[in-house]
């Protein structure tokens, strides 16, 4: 089914989201309703992709919501994430959902260096069971469909 275009408001702010296809990243532009500050932007621009469809019809992204977002002074962006059910994907699957969300905050923000993904509220330690997640994130240029 074809995409709803987002309605162009005049506050809206074009970032280019990332979405999981097939074994890579697709990149698309936009809108998102503009925020005063870089944190709230981020959280919004996660929030947009979260609720798309496009990552929605990624296995992975499909029950996930945003619980909390929250970047520091070094450039480290803290995206809690919470789930109602058992992730399960495969390991390009799992890595193509992590870095639509890391692709996404780095692109468009660049005091976004990198990113830590806690899970409920804790530390993440796997996602749907094939990623190291306590590690930091920096953008993969090289999964992006060319």
């Amino acid at each position: 089914a074809p995409q709803a275009a987002l309605p162009q408001q005049i506050d809206a702010l074009l970032l280019t989201l990332y979405y999981p296809s097939g074994d890579v990243l697709a990149a698309e532009s936009g809108g998102v309703k503009r925020q005063p500050d870089t944190q709230s932007q981020a959280r919004e621009a996660l929030t947009a992709l979260l609720i798309d469809q496009r990552a929605r019809s990624a296995a992975v992204l499909r029950d996930i919501q945003l619980r909390a977002f929250y970047l520091d002074s070094s450039g480290t962006a803290y995206v809690d994430l919470s789930s109602s059910q058992q992730v399960r994907a495969s390991t390009q699957e799992e890595l193509t959902a992590i870095y639509a969300l890391v692709n996404t905050l780095t692109h468009n923000f660049e005091e976004i260096k990198q990113v830590c993904f806690l899970f409920e509220g804790k530390e993440a330690q796997i996602l749907a069971g094939h990623i190291d997640m306590s590690v930091n994130f920096r953008q993969r240029t090289d999964l992006v469909k060319q």
